[in-house]
């Protein structure tokens, strides 16, 4: 297999149903597109959405080494692109893992099959940010309605009244909820916020589990205050989703207070690295997918749970955002929603990658946390 172009695609595409702090009425996709002599692969990176311009420089790089070079899976997983001291994890990492992702993907001539013999615990995301109450309460409905076991929500500690009457309205609903605070954890002064502020300690019957509440890099440093108010009350702790390697991952499963591992093959590593990881951790922790990408990207973490020898039971995260790129991607595929997605039995990629490389390249700002 002959490398003959390897690029970045940016989608920047219209929001038609939902909010998301920070990137306006537009939602961003990033994309590694791998051709080669024997066919195209892709793999969204999440992670571009955040600074593409740390992205893109490497990529040029590994452009430049591996332009009409042969390649083969030993040097796309075990040599060329893990280096002691270059990789191991970090935005690095993430590319070496996509570029192995768009590898497998070409592997297996564009086919991916589905065993879909899980025990889905389907979620619905929403609660953003931007989101008001009234739409808050429109969300519970949707999961009522559609038999979903939870709402998740995120909160802001420096919006004290909106989280407590988030809080409020969820537990004096008959709908079971999730709280995620990374958006808490990016500032320099979360040291100084008392989190029971927000998670007081009358543990909410319905309230499932607490989600990044830890910056997650600084595990060691400053988790330990949180996390043991946190399970002092008896929540549980989800975490993992923006970590960037399976060290990092090993590391929460061996952590005794971490309890649901949250996974994600567009950010967290390769296909088959993350598979052998969950099939050695099946039983001692529970398992999560984030999905908070496009559909592609919903449909590369579906991939790697057929990778899975083991996997059975574990939560997937449905976002309550619609975009205009993601309702021609259902289109193509014939099917009126993410839930369909799960019903696939077998999927030719070609019209897709057809789909994902001429379409229309778009960009507009990295997503702004300040």
């Amino acid at each position: 297999m002959i490398v003959k172009k390897l690029y970045l695609k940016q989608i920047s595409t219209q929001l038609i149903s939902g909010s998301i702090k920070g990137q306006g009425n537009l939602k961003k996709y990033v994309f590694l597109v791998l051709e080669t002599s024997k066919g195209i692969g892709f793999s969204e990176i999440y992670c571009g959405t955040y600074r593409f311009i740390f992205l893109k420089k490497i990529v040029d790089y590994l452009t430049s080494e591996l332009k009409e070079k042969e390649i083969n899976k030993d040097l796309v997983l075990n040599n060329f692109l893990h280096q002691p001291f270059i990789s191991g994890s970090g935005i690095v990492e993430i590319i070496n893992s996509a570029f192995y992702n768009c590898y497998y993907m070409i592997e297996k001539n564009c086919n991916f099959y589905f065993k879909n013999n899980f025990n889905f615990k389907l979620y619905a995301s929403g609660g953003t940010l931007s989101s008001s109450i009234d739409e808050i309460k429109n969300q519970i409905m949707f999961v009522n309605d559609n038999n979903l076991e939870a709402l998740k929500i995120r909160l802001d500690y420096r919006d004290l009244k909106n989280s407590l009457d988030r809080i409020d309205l969820l537990s004096s609903s008959n709908c079971n909820f999730a709280i995620d605070l990374i958006y808490n954890t990016n500032y320099l002064n979360r040291l100084d916020f008392d989190l029971s502020n927000i998670i007081h300690n009358d543990k909410i019957d319905n309230l499932l589990w607490i989600e990044e509440p830890v910056f997650p890099s600084s595990a060691g440093i400053d988790w330990e205050k949180n996390i043991s108010y946190i399970k002092e009350i008896g929540y549980d702790i989800a975490l993992g989703e923006s970590l960037s390697s399976i060290t990092e991952l090993q590391f929460l499963a061996l952590y005794e207070y971490i309890d649901i591992i949250q996974l994600d093959v567009t950010h967290n590593s390769d296909y088959e690295r993350l598979a052998s990881f969950m099939d050695a951790n099946e039983g001692k922790k529970k398992f999560g997918i984030h999905n908070w990408g496009s559909i592609l990207g919903q449909i590369q973490n579906l991939n790697m749970l057929n990778t899975s020898k083991n996997i059975k039971n574990l939560w997937w995260e449905l976002p309550l955002y619609s975009t205009k790129f993601d309702q021609e991607l259902l289109e193509i595929l014939n099917i009126h929603s993410n839930v369909e997605l799960l019903e696939i039995k077998n999927l030719n990629l070609d019209s897709i990658i057809n789909f994902l490389t001429n379409h229309e390249e778009k960009t507009h700002d990295d997503y702004k946390w300040f």
